[in-house]
C-alpha cells in the first residue's frame, strides 16, 4: 500500500522539501536521454561504492549518490514519501535543521552501506536512506 496524503497540515511552506524534490527530479531528467553506456559512466562517477570510497576515490559520492535514482519508479517512490512526510518534518524542525537531518540521514545510510561491505563494489544510489531517516523521525500518531 502506498500513502497518498497525510492528515497533518503544515503551517509553513515546505520550501526545502520542494527544493529537494525538484533537485532529485532535475538530476533524473538530466540523464533521461542518455544511452545505456552514458548512463553507466554517469552512475560510475557519482554512485557510492564502498571499496572506491575507502580507497579515497570519489569521496564526494557520499553526497552525490543520494540524488541518483535507478529508474522512474525508484524516483517516484522516494519523492512520494518525501512529499508526504517532508513538509511536516520541515514544519517541526525548521528549514535548516530539516535539511541537515535529511543530509545526515542519507550520509548515515551511505556509511552503513560502507560498513556493511567495505570491499564491495556494489553501488548505492537514491534518497531512500534520507527518506528512511525522515520516516523514523515521525512522531507516533502523526501519520
Amino acid at each position: 500500500m502506498f500513502p497518498i496524503r497525510d492528515h497533518n497540515p503544515s503551517v509553513r511552506r515546505a520550501y526545502v522539501t520542494y527544493g529537494l524534490i525538484l533537485l532529485n527530479i532535475a538530476v533524473y531528467a538530466a540523464t533521461w536521454d542518455y544511452s545505456p553506456a552514458q548512463t553507466a559512466r554517469f552512475f560510475a562517477e557519482y554512485d557510492l561504492r564502498p571499496a572506491q570510497f575507502l580507497a579515497g576515490s570519489g569521496l564526494e559520492t557520499i553526497l552525490t549518490a543520494m540524488f541518483l535514482h535507478a529508474g522512474i519508479m525508484h524516483l517516484s517512490g522516494n519523492m512520494l514519501y518525501l512529499w508526504i512526510f517532508g513538509d511536516n518534518l520541515e514544519d517541526i524542525l525548521g528549514r535548516g535543521r530539516f535539511l541537515m537531518f535529511y543530509l545526515a540521514s542519507s550520509i548515515g545510510a551511505g556509511l552503513f552501506h560502507i560498513c556493511a561491505g567495505p570491499a564491495s563494489v556494489v553501488p548505492m544510489v537514491g534518497a531512500s536512506g534520507a527518506i528512511g531517516g525522515l520516516y523514523a523521525f515521525i512522531p507516533q500518531g502523526a501519520d
